[in-house]
């Protein structure tokens, strides 16, 4: 009986830290697993799991690349209201950017930044690590990650935000 309940307080212990460290795991956010290229409705409902909240989203008409044809994009934007951390950093909002229902773009803004310099730094790891998937992977899709001067970070589809009008300058 005593070894029933000595397994019994292991196995407890146990799940408790395997949900402790779940629930750990889901505080911080990672560039490397964005949804980029994928349909609006299927991010949409990940990323409000996500963040416990629904999106503000707006729509607006832009020009993409030489053609005269309107392009209907679509600015999401989550409030970061249960604290969710990149690299150690809290960012405020989170926007993400769709264009014709598909995402192009996700950019996470910061009010402070207590350490820019591994915000930079982990920025540009990721990056690298972009590069490198999509060297060996010929079909996806190329990404890539920016610090702006105010600590936005933004992730976006290289090829298509380089041809939206309204979005060329974030590149």
């Amino acid at each position: 009986m005593r070894n029933f309940w000595i397994l019994t307080t292991l196995l407890l212990t146990t799940i408790g830290i395997n949900v402790a460290i779940a629930n750990q795991s889901e505080k911080h956010l990672s560039l490397l697993k964005l949804p980029i290229g994928e349909q609006r409705e299927s991010v949409l409902s990940g990323v409000e799991r996500q963040w416990g909240s629904s999106a503000t989203c707006n729509t607006a008409k832009t020009g993409v690349g030489m053609t005269r044809r309107a392009y209907f994009l679509e600015t999401c934007v989550f409030i970061n209201s249960s604290d969710k951390t990149l690299y150690d950093e809290t960012p405020v909002s989170t926007t993400y950017r769709f264009l014709e229902g598909k995402l192009v773009q996700v950019s996470y803004e910061f009010e402070q930044v207590t350490d820019p310099e591994k915000l930079i730094r982990c920025a540009q790891k990721d990056s690298a690590k972009l590069e490198a998937r999509h060297k060996k992977a010929s079909d996806a899709i190329q990404q890539s990650i920016m610090v702006a001067d105010d600590y936005q970070i933004l992730v976006s589809d290289t090829d298509m935000v380089a041809q939206i009008h309204v979005l060329r300058d974030t590149l």
